[in-house]
């Protein structure tokens, strides 16, 4: 469980950026954001949609800033 001001950062794609993908058919979606989730069951994008290594790289960038925590490593 997240304390009240504890957060963690993930990357994630969405639907509503990959128009026509099927990823049940093994398409593989073309823009990525980051996600930062709280405590509440809200969860925001915190970036533009950019590839997945992009999105990978601006995690990082963003978790080494706030001293966030990657929600797939402990």
């Amino acid at each position: 469980m997240l304390g009240d001001d504890e957060h963690v950062y993930a990357v994630a794609w969405r639907e509503e950026d990959n128009p026509g993908i099927d990823v049940v058919a093994g398409d593989e979606p073309k823009w990525w954001r980051v996600y930062r989730f709280r405590r509440s069951p809200a969860t925001n994008p915190v970036t533009e949609p950019m590839s997945r290594d992009e999105a990978r790289a601006k995690c990082a960038d963003i978790i080494k800033l706030t001293g966030g925590k990657n929600l797939w490593e402990p």
